[in-house]
């Protein structure tokens, strides 16, 4: 092969490849999201989690507020193919819900009862507490739901985040009762902290807090 030809296919190589990472499709998901005694929640956040085209293990989230009858819709361009996308709902005063749907599908929410709230403070190793940390959750995790219903993984999209106050305290409302959490704090100057398998107080250890220590970097 000569070296033209062969620098021709080394082009069209390229370009096969970049336009199969940056392929998209317009998707359109569609749901109702339900109150606990099973009736329309109207003004409830409906998001979407999906994979941003062209970049690597990003994704971006899509909201909407859901309408008198519950219902909602969101449409996005999502990487092509995208087998299942992450589709949640929260409103305050609720446990959040979420689920699995394929692009084009409809979903089911219905938000909880009985809401936790999470707490926490996060300090130096000296225990002086650090204000402006941001704090993320990265997944939450119901162990007894089944495989489409049991994760919701945030990654980059940092969808429920909080700031540490004065006192270096953080806190997150909204959480099912019996889902586990990963939280990540990070903060200019101080060495990331990642920790999983955090359970949210429970009715038997409401007052619990979570302490994140940080390093300087």
């Amino acid at each position: 092969m000569s070296p033209h030809r062969a620098g021709l296919w080394a082009v069209f190589i390229i370009l096969l490849c970049v336009t199969s990472l940056t392929s998209a499709e317009q998707v359109t998901v569609t749901g109702q999201v339900l109150g606990p005694e099973g009736l329309p929640m109207a003004g409830a956040r409906a998001f979407v989690l999906y994979r941003q085209v062209g970049v690597e293990r990003a994704f971006s989230v899509v909201e909407t507020l859901s309408d008198a009858d519950g219902r909602f819709s969101l449409s996005f361009d999502s990487r092509k193919p995208e087998r299942q996308v992450q589709v949640g709902a929260m409103k305050e005063g609720f446990a959040l819900d979420w689920g699995r749907v394929e692009p084009g599908g409809q979903v089911m929410l219905r938000l909880g009862a009985d809401p936790v709230t999470c707490r926490g403070t996060v300090m130096s190793p000296a225990g002086v507490p650090i204000r402006r940390v941001q704090v993320t959750i990265g997944m939450l995790d119901r162990p007894h739901e089944e495989r489409t219903r049991r994760h919701l993984v945030f990654a980059q999209a940092r969808l429920l985040y909080a700031v540490t106050d004065e006192a270096g305290r953080f806190e997150f409302s909204g959480l099912p009762e019996e889902a586990g959490i990963s939280l990540r704090a990070e903060a200019e100057g101080w060495a990331t902290r990642v920790i999983g398998n955090v359970v949210p107080p429970t009715v038997f250890a409401r007052d619990q807090d979570i302490e994140l220590v940080l390093q300087r970097e």
